[in-house]
């Protein structure tokens, strides 16, 4: 995307903000001016890692927290937050929090994966594992969450079979939590608005979001996510968000789309923002398979166009990544061969895309 400012001008503002003082602003901070977050997901505690780590998560002030139901109820009923609370205690007091995955199929504990329960027992499981979550991190961290994730890819888990690690007891074939739907004899959605319904009732002005891959664009998938989120809202749901995951790759062949077009990313924005909901592009990686220059800039280059999207819709009030670092990064260890995809290297020094983004940030006028 080419920028439509007068070089010079570019130039001055650049030199201004990097020579203005010894710590030049954050992502964060150049974030602020526009009314949108960064946020990055993080497993990591950074009182206990390397100072680069610490530097690089200074440029996020949303915290994405691990709240994996495996992570946090391992055995029923048995609750530990110990991992989410190391890195919401290590966060600087201005720093808030998104708390996802509420409601997932994907990432359950093995006594839940493996327990054979009907649609009614796994709703009973569902509300006591949402209520329970929520309560810990409003008493802990009170008026520090800036919004829930109660269902995260809904449409990425159909009732079809459909099973990504078919060796792992952990991840069963099709949509674990669907089973509350089909037992009722209603749609494989109805945890969706369970989920939605409990979190409702603990927060009556919370902010509630509903998260997915793939929606990026204006294809069949967003569609049909747009087509959910109408429905739920026409049922009086009481949703307030959609998330983007982001989730892009450089090169053709791999199994994410590329980086749509600056315009279709803000049309699709809006289309969701015209419901009367916020959005956020939340957790972005754009992976690589060689990385090389040309590659690493045009991973800058799709970077800036995200952001672009996320500054120029007006529903959007977030961007994050899924890792600080490259080494923090899940992509090479579900897609051998492609990696490389954050703002930051394994050593958490800034990349190309680091610095597309914080030009774009200072450079972007609506």
């Amino acid at each position: 995307m080419k920028l439509l400012f007068p070089f010079f001008l570019a130039v001055a503002e650049l030199t201004l903000v990097t020579s203005a003082s010894a710590c030049p602003e954050t992502l964060a901070d150049l974030a602020a001016k526009h009314d949108i977050k960064m946020a990055a997901f993080t497993f990591a505690d950074p009182g206990q890692t390397n100072p680069a780590f610490s530097n690089a998560l200074r440029e996020f002030n949303l915290r994405i927290l691990p709240v994996f139901m495996k992570l946090v109820e391992p055995r029923r009923g048995e609750f530990d937050f110990s991992m989410p609370d190391a890195v919401a205690d290590a966060a600087p007091a201005d720093a808030v929090f998104y708390i996802p995955q509420l409601a997932w199929n994907d990432q359950n504990p093995l006594w839940l994966a493996t327990g054979n329960f009907s649609g009614p027992e796994l709703k009973q499981i569902l509300i006591e594992f949402v209520s329970t979550t929520i309560k810990h991190f409003e008493n802990k961290y009170p008026g520090r969450v800036m919004a829930w994730e109660v269902a995260t890819e809904p449409l990425s888990w159909q009732d079809e079979p459909q099973c990504l690690s078919p060796n792992d007891p952990t991840k069963p074939c099709g949509g674990f939590w669907n089973k509350i739907g089909l037992d009722a004899g209603r749609d494989i959605y109805e945890y969706v608005r369970v989920s939605t319904q409990t979190a409702r009732a603990i927060l009556p002005k919370g902010k509630l979001y509903i998260q997915d891959f793939g929606v990026e664009d204006l294809g069949p998938k967003a569609n049909k996510l747009f087509q959910l989120m109408s429905q739920l809202l026409s049922e009086k749901v009481s949703l307030n968000g959609v998330g983007f995951e982001g989730h892009f790759m450089v090169e053709a062949g791999g199994a994410f789309m590329q980086v749509p077009p600056a315009e279709v990313l803000v049309k699709n924005l809006e289309r969701f923002g015209s419901l009367g909901l916020k959005t956020m592009i939340a957790s972005v990686d754009v992976s690589i398979l060689k990385v090389s220059a040309n590659t690493l800039a045009l991973q800058a280059e799709g970077y800036r166009t995200i952001v672009h999207a996320c500054l120029a819709a007006g529903s959007c009030e977030a961007f994050g990544t899924w890792g600080v670092g490259d080494k923090d990064s899940w992509i090479p260890q579900y897609f051998p061969g492609w990696g490389a995809p954050l703002l930051f290297d394994s050593d958490y020094s800034p990349k190309a895309a680091y610095e597309a983004v914080r030009e774009e940030l200072i450079l972007f006028r609506h």
